[in-house]
């Protein structure tokens, strides 16, 4: 049985390396550097109360979770916004729990009084789709460039 849930960051993180390969192979941006999280600014962002984080567990098992940041937006100060740093669901689970996890997480962060969600999808995959099927709406594309 699929299990949403909050949990804290610290906790979060020892059952996410059991994903973290396979969710950087899927999408990472930068292939030719190994990944390599930055867990020190992650617990600090968690001490600051600036990171959210939901899971969808199967009998306990960890099989799909979103990592929220937290933050004022910096034109508009009183305006609270969820920043999607990961949304991973192993790929097994998808259409079982991708569309619940969303929900839970934007149920979740309505009632912290957050106003808008943005998260961001690849082009390499069809996650746009989902998320246009959720009712996001494409507010802008990013672009980026090697130096």
């Amino acid at each position: 049985m699929i299990v949403y849930a909050e949990e804290s960051f610290e906790s979060l993180w020892p059952h996410m390396q059991g994903h973290v390969l396979a969710h950087w192979h899927e999408v990472g941006a930068f292939p030719e550097h190994e990944v390599d999280p930055d867990i020190d600014r992650a617990m600090a962002l968690q001490n600051n109360g600036m990171i959210v984080c939901f899971t969808a567990r199967d009998d306990g098992d960890l099989v799909g979770y979103i990592v929220d940041l937290i933050q004022f937006h910096p034109h508009y100060k009183t305006v609270k916004m969820a920043i999607c740093d990961l949304h991973y669901i192993a790929p097994e689970y998808r259409a079982k729990c991708a569309r619940g996890l969303t929900k839970f997480a934007e149920k979740a962060e309505r009632e912290m009084g957050i106003y808008a969600r943005v998260t961001r999808s690849k082009r390499a995959n069809r996650a746009g789709d989902f998320f246009k099927a959720m009712g996001y709406s494409e507010a802008e594309v990013a672009w980026m460039k090697r130096l």
